[in-house]
């Protein structure tokens, strides 16, 4: 089974969110050095500095994390059979998906 193209999706990601993602996951979890993470996703070391000082800042005041959907807006008529709609700008496109 040729599993490359799966391989590819998280290793060159395309879609912004993931992108970004992805440079965070590399720099917090797996500890690579900005250098490191700006040459493997075509940024800068000063980017990759300024979306982890972002991030952080973001957790340390309780946002959630912008790469989920966000369950914070509820439709009142969604509410009642027990479904929740996601606010307008976390919503994907239909081109997002495919």
């Amino acid at each position: 089974m040729d599993d490359d193209p799966c391989r590819r999706f998280f290793l060159e990601p395309h879609q912004l969110l993931q992108r970004r993602y992805e440079v965070l996951r590399a720099f917090f979890v797996e500890q690579r050095s900005q250098a490191e993470i700006a040459a493997q996703f075509g940024l800068s070391p000063a980017t990759v500095q300024s979306l982890a000082r972002d991030f952080r800042a973001q957790m340390r005041n309780g946002h959630v994390s912008p790469f989920f959907w966000s369950l914070d807006s509820v439709d009142p008529a969604a509410e009642q059979q027990g479904r929740r709609r996601c606010s307008p700008r976390h919503r994907r496109s239909a081109t997002a998906v495919k």
